[in-house]
């Protein structure tokens, strides 16, 4: 049960596993909310571009009409006569076309952000093993994908009945009307339809960007022994870490107990603290801490200062203060300025009888 347990997904990904994930191409993005939006800022875009398109279009159904009535059929006229059409339905869909082109690079910019990759397009064997067809034949996202289309069919369905039903008994009057007006009797009721299903597809839309979030988050998930391998893996064994920093440790002692020679003085307790001090006139603006230690390394530093002449002063009191309050490098406090400097001066004094 321990085993399984620690087996099992249950930790949050880490943001390190996202990168990675990232970097296959592996994101959530719903189409759902780019494609109910593309529709939306379709239908308003048809609805600007209405006017000017029924221009267009009344002037092409003349044009082509007089054309079918007095032209010779030929390759060239028929190859004019397509140029005319393809030209004259780009100036009606342009703005349609641009509106949806922009509005679909948009929200998936907003989703996802620039993902450049290739990853998606590199051969995998294993997506060509039936087993895992099976599996994703069967899946929790096969599952959310087939009942999101029934959704869909069904709402957009009751919506398209729900405005043909209002307006059943309009169709028996259009063969009565101009056509024109028949035409923009028609018209209103498709973009009405239009917008509905928009609409309604935008609320799908929306359950479909909460699900593919969270669907994203859970397919992302991480077992305990994965949370572990990449703290190792980023982080560094801990006994390694361990053992690098006793390194560390071990040479910045010999660097300090290099430097207890160039001391002046070293101030003990008499047997738990050292501390060495080292002060330059004209160089230093206060004495500095070259290296202190206590029991073994204290003992340590005493016995270099012997060795190198250097003179020792028990001072308990300074000592303690002075190794609590002061680390190597560093200079001395300025409310112990007095204290160090009666030691300095003695030291300075026997220096000077031990010359003469």
């Amino acid at each position: 049960m321990l085993l399984q347990r620690f087996a099992e997904r249950t930790e949050p990904a880490s943001p390190r596993r996202r990168e990675q994930a990232r970097q296959r191409g592996q994101v959530s993005r719903s189409a759902e909310l780019t494609s109910a939006l593309v529709l939306l800022v379709g239908y308003f875009s048809l609805r600007y571009a209405a006017p000017g398109g029924y221009r267009v279009l009344r002037d092409l159904t003349v044009s082509t009409f007089s054309h079918l009535s007095t032209a010779d059929w030929t390759v060239e006229s028929v190859q004019q006569l397509s140029l005319t059409v393809l030209t004259a339905s780009g100036r009606m869909l342009w703005p349609v076309l641009l509106a949806g082109v922009v509005v679909a690079v948009t929200v998936d910019l907003a989703q996802v952000g620039f993902v450049f990759t290739l990853e998606p397009l590199a051969l995998h064997f294993d997506r060509l093993n039936p087993l895992s067809g099976l599996q994703r034949l069967f899946s929790r996202r096969a599952a959310m994908e087939f009942a999101k289309s029934l959704l869909k069919l069904a709402l957009v369905g009751w919506v398209v009945y729900a405005a043909i039903r209002k307006q059943w008994s309009m169709f028996p009057t259009l063969v009565e009307m101009d056509l024109l007006v028949a035409l923009g009797k028609l018209a209103g009721l498709a973009m009405t339809v239009f917008l509905r299903a928009a609409l309604v597809l935008l609320l799908v839309a929306a359950g479909d960007f909460a699900f593919q979030r969270w669907d994203y988050a859970q397919s992302l998930k991480m077992t305990k022994q994965e949370v572990k391998q990449e703290f190792q893996e980023t982080e560094g064994n801990p006994q390694i870490r361990g053992k690098i920093r006793e390194r560390q440790r071990a040479l910045a002692r010999r660097r300090m107990l290099s430097d207890v020679p160039k001391a002046d003085v070293v101030v003990t307790n008499p047997t738990h603290f050292a501390v060495a001090l080292k002060y330059e006139s004209g160089r230093m603006a206060a004495p500095v801490v070259v290296a202190k230690g206590q029991d073994y390394l204290a003992q340590k530093i005493k016995d270099i200062a012997r060795e190198a002449g250097v003179a020792i002063v028990e001072n308990q009191s300074l000592a303690r203060s002075l190794f609590a309050a002061v680390e190597v490098g560093e200079p001395v406090p300025a409310d112990l300025y007095q204290a160090v400097a009666e030691v300095l001066a003695f030291v300075y004094r026997l220096k000077g009888k031990a010359g003469a």
